[in-house]
């Protein structure tokens, strides 16, 4: 996952509780690695055996959930060489 350029997915996967994912996407979280720039937080995950792409806009919610199975989060490194 990437916010700006900073690889964050260690902050996502310290913001996952009982299974969800639920957060604003901002600075506070994330710290600012552009200032005064309009940022995204770009993330690719894993949800029962599928997986996904999003990009969510600075100041939007991110809300991921899953009752069945734990998902994954992956840095753009990490993910299957796909391209974002």
């Amino acid at each position: 996952a990437e916010y700006g350029d900073n690889n964050v997915t260690d902050i996502l996967q310290k913001c996952i509780k009982n299974d969800s994912l639920n957060i604003i996407v901002n600075n506070s979280i994330f710290g600012d690695p552009k200032p005064n720039i309009h940022k995204y937080l770009k993330i690719q995950y894993e949800l029962n055996s599928e997986f996904y792409n999003e990009t969510i806009d600075e100041g939007d919610i991110l809300q991921i959930s899953s009752e069945i199975l734990p998902y994954v989060i992956y840095s753009h490194t990490d993910y299957l060489d796909e391209k974002w």
